[in-house]
């Protein structure tokens, strides 16, 4: 469910008889609920139907997505009985998301890339996909490249933060959007899991939360000052008798039977010689892969 801007529109949806999200309707506070209007119906039924409100709160989004097809209608949450507009049609395999910033709106998508690339365009006249301006190559944001896997969005009043994921493991970047120019957050494990926090309700803000571990560092929140790029440690997980500082983590690339070069994160002792027997564990289908957390 949704609010709009006047606290007094309620966007939600509603499942089919499949229990698959379907529909969007608009309730106003104060009124029947059989008084509701219709405003999005999915009738496809490999799309589910999803509805958002953009980093900044001033646009709605009413999302359907399918395996491998996005489509993304939206208006302003000011407006909340505008007609619904269209970001760019479905068009079989084009996979698409959306925020907005400042006088932009902001679009991950697979246009012209497997990778997807990021991509601009005109809050006020927004274009359709062909008139997508790609960020400038300097933001490290638009590359296409087979090295990088970018995977998620998210806009703050000064920034964008991109969830990437480079040799296996995830990645954070941030574009300052005043300077135009990118870097990636560093950690210091060889091998980790980092999630963009689901807590970034502040918009206004220099600070990113973020959830981290490794193998030998138990669940911690973190908040990173994207100006000054210093971390706290907000809240951490406590295991009792166990001390980080006896474990050793490392990250090689092994050669696999065909010649491909599999990413593999060691766990060991310090105490122990390298070398000898060890226990192997691995996991990876569906576009999934498993994380090197604790």
């Amino acid at each position: 469910m949704i609010w709009a801007s006047d606290c007094r529109h309620l966007f939600y949806v509603v499942i089919d008889k499949n229990l698959r999200p379907y529909r969007v309707y608009r309730h106003e506070r104060g009124r029947p609920a059989k008084t509701d209007v219709l405003i999005y119906e999915e009738k496809d039924p490999q799309q589910f139907v999803h509805v958002s409100r953009s980093s900044s709160g001033r646009f709605i989004f009413i999302e359907s997505h399918g395996k491998i097809t996005s489509e993304v209608w939206y208006l302003r949450a000011s407006d909340p009985r505008a007609e619904l507009r269209c970001f760019a049609k479905r068009d079989e395999g084009h996979e698409y998301s959306v925020d907005h910033s400042g006088d932009q709106f902001y679009i991950l998508s697979n246009l012209r890339s497997r990778n997807f690339q990021v991509f601009e365009t005109s809050a006020h006249r927004p274009l359709s996909a062909k008139g997508w301006k790609l960020l400038d190559a300097k933001t490290g944001m638009s590359a296409k490249t087979d090295a990088v896997y970018r995977v998620g969005l998210h806009a703050f009043k000064g920034f964008l933060v991109l969830q990437e994921r480079y040799r296996g493991l995830p990645q954070v970047r941030i574009l300052d959007l005043a300077a135009r120019r990118s870097h990636v957050v560093h950690f210091p494990d060889a091998a980790f899991d980092v999630e963009i926090d689901g807590a970034n309700y502040e918009f206004e803000t220099d600070t990113l939360r973020l959830t981290y571990s490794s193998p030998v560092q138990p669940t911690q929140t973190l908040a990173y000052n994207m100006k000054t790029r210093r971390f706290a440690v907000l809240k951490e997980e406590k295991v009792k008798g166990y001390d980080p500082r006896r474990y050793r983590c490392e990250r090689v690339m092994v050669k696999s039977h065909d010649g491909t070069r599999v990413p593999m994160t060691l766990l060991s002792l310090r105490s122990r010689k390298p070398g000898g027997p060890g226990y192997l564990y691995g996991y990876g289908s569906y576009g999934y892969s498993m994380p090197d957390s604790f």
